[in-house]
């Protein structure tokens, strides 16, 4: 089943809104949103990201579903001094790699991720290559 309507999840999550098409919502909601949109049908994650802007990291996450065409955007603020989120690895398995490669390539740390460590460069490596501070 497909959720109604993108308000109806800014009715239901108090603090969370729409930007157009996407839905921003803080790290302490992140968890409950997705639990929400995979009962509605989301079934599967898409695609996990970040980006890093002069004030804050985004999380951007995309759901989608094989019962409906429909792609559903969240986005997540995160500080940049203190750049932590919850792990979505108990919501999507799918997460774990690529919660993964963000923490390796900017720094993000997903709470209670199951095994948290980079993927892309070696265990050693100094910085977060995806940074814009990073000069390597």
């Amino acid at each position: 089943m497909m959720i109604n309507s993108m308000s109806s999840i800014v009715e239901r999550f108090k603090g969370t809104t729409l930007q157009g098409d996407v839905l921003l919502c803080s790290p302490a909601q992140l968890v409950e949103v997705m639990k929400y949109l995979r009962l509605e049908g989301f079934t599967f994650l898409v695609n996990l990201t970040a980006v890093e802007r002069p004030d804050c990291y985004t999380m951007v996450y995309i759901v989608g579903a094989y019962e409906f065409p429909e792609r559903f955007t969240i986005k997540v603020d995160v500080p940049k001094d203190k750049p932590f989120v919850a792990t979505l690895t108990g919501v999507w398995l799918a997460a774990n790699w690529t919660e993964r490669e963000v923490y390796d390539m900017f720094g993000i740390t997903f709470t209670d991720h199951p095994d948290l460590r980079r993927i892309l460069t070696p265990d050693d490596f100094k910085g977060y290559p995806l940074r814009k501070d990073y000069h390597g």
